[in-house]
């Protein structure tokens, strides 16, 4: 049988269709890894859980963030900050949690500058806003900094509403 007898007798749709269909599964399996397994990483470092390891094959460096962020150790804890800065991992639910928290200046500082970098940045914002009046005056110029930083107009209108003393308004 040659190919144009071949093209007369129709298999050359169920042969067309096998292949797409082969293609649609390569294409979705890989989309969906790629998702869930972002999303799992995700996971095991904000969650204090390791259940999703399990899951998965153990990562050393995620698992030394999680080590990291959860020590007893105010410095550790803030190189595992750090870390989830680097790696993009910024939960804003997260590290608002975590800075109410915290008891170190230092963590906590880099906490509200990592915070700063997360995508909704008017939910940032609003943090902000949220402790500042409960913050020391170092702090209180490092949330002014940062806001000024992320939203000029919002920035003078903070000022403006909540009266802030001319010492903390950064230069």
């Amino acid at each position: 049988m040659n190919v144009h007898e071949w093209l007369k007798t129709g298999q050359h749709n169920r042969v067309v269709n096998i292949i797409l269909i082969i293609v649609a599964l390569v294409a979705g399996g890989l989309a969906a890894g790629r998702l869930l397994g972002s999303r799992l990483l995700e996971s095991v470092i904000l969650s204090r859980t390791r259940f999703p390891l399990l899951l998965s094959q153990p990562v050393g460096q995620l698992n030394n963030v999680y080590a990291l962020i959860n020590s007893g150790n105010p410095f550790s804890r803030l190189s595992g900050y750090y870390a989830l800065r680097e790696k993009g991992m910024i939960d804003q639910k997260f590290v608002a949690e975590r800075f109410k928290s915290e008891q170190e200046p230092a963590a906590r500082r880099t906490l509200a500058w990592i915070l700063s970098f997360s995508e909704d940045r008017s939910a940032a914002l609003k943090f902000y806003a949220s402790i500042y009046a409960e913050s020391d005056d170092s702090l209180k110029k490092e949330l002014l900094r940062i806001m000024k930083r992320l939203d000029k107009e919002y920035y003078r209108d903070f000022i403006e509403k909540n009266r802030v003393e001319k010492m903390l308004i950064p230069e």
